[in-house]
């Protein structure tokens, strides 16, 4: 019997005697642990040491835990990556009922596009959809969107996209006259080169890259935004839930102060 549980130990990628006194985490500590070590530190000079982690003291009462010291030296050491500070934000140049806009922020954590209500008035925009969606900040203040105008053709190049956005008064006006989120970004098949500082519009032209522009100190502040309520479509009655009415959008720190 004693042979055939010791043959079945082998079929275990750890032995289960460890996988089971000892969390994921704990073992990853202790072979970052173990890699820190002299090449010549042996398994009995570390049980004489007094630095091992606490983790280490509970191993070394049983004998198998040698085992586990032995693979952890073996392992091939952790690479540490160079650190990156913001590489700053996208913008891009657009034109929208005739009017163009040299630099539209894109904003990837924004779940909706949002326009200032300078812009809508720019752009000769009047007529409104209600929005039924209200946007809560860090600040625990509500904003109420004047509404939502859908199918506003942007242009780039010879390419027209389509988008829906939300009309927001932001205090003190904006220096972007759009913010372009996720259904932009997706739609225009944006694809970001971060550690290059590049955006490319696959679905636009994937030969065009567009640089990033370092965040002007100001706009540094962030603002977490979140906002709920229902969608424009029907809910489906069919499915008879309620929670399927309630919509909830999260967007990403908004570098501006919005107000109703």
């Amino acid at each position: 019997m004693q042979s055939i549980n010791h043959h079945h130990h082998h079929h275990h990628h750890h032995p289960k005697w460890y996988v089971n006194s000892i969390s994921r985490e704990k073992l990853a500590e202790f072979n970052q642990f173990v890699q820190t070590l002299p090449a010549s530190m042996s398994f009995q000079k570390l049980g004489a040491t007094t630095h091992s982690p606490p983790f280490f003291h509970n191993c070394k009462r049983h004998l198998r835990h040698k085992e586990l010291f032995e693979k952890a030296k073996v392992q091939p050491t952790f690479k540490t990556l160079y650190k990156i500070e913001d590489p700053g934000q996208f913008s891009i140049p657009c034109q929208v009922n005739g009017h163009y806009f040299d630099r539209t922020l894109c904003d990837s954590g924004s779940c909706i596009n949002l326009m200032p209500t300078q812009t809508a008035k720019l752009l000769g925009i009047t007529r409104l959809q209600p929005a039924q969606i209200s946007i809560g900040l860090a600040n625990h203040t509500i904003a109420k969107p004047r509404g939502v105008v859908v199918d506003v053709l942007l242009e780039i190049g010879d390419i027209k996209i389509p988008v829906d956005f939300h009309v927001i008064n932001i205090q003190g006006g904006c220096d972007t006259p759009l913010i372009l989120g996720r259904p932009f970004l997706a739609t225009a098949g944006a694809v970001m080169d971060l550690p290059n500082r590049r955006m490319s519009l696959a679905n636009v032209d994937k030969t065009v890259f567009y640089k990033t522009i370092p965040f002007i100190a100001p706009n540094k502040l962030s603002y977490l935004i979140t906002a709920q309520g229902r969608p424009r479509e029907p809910p489906d009655h069919t499915q008879g839930h309620n929670e399927t009415r309630t919509k909830r959008l999260c967007l990403r720190p908004c570098p501006y102060p919005i107000s109703n």
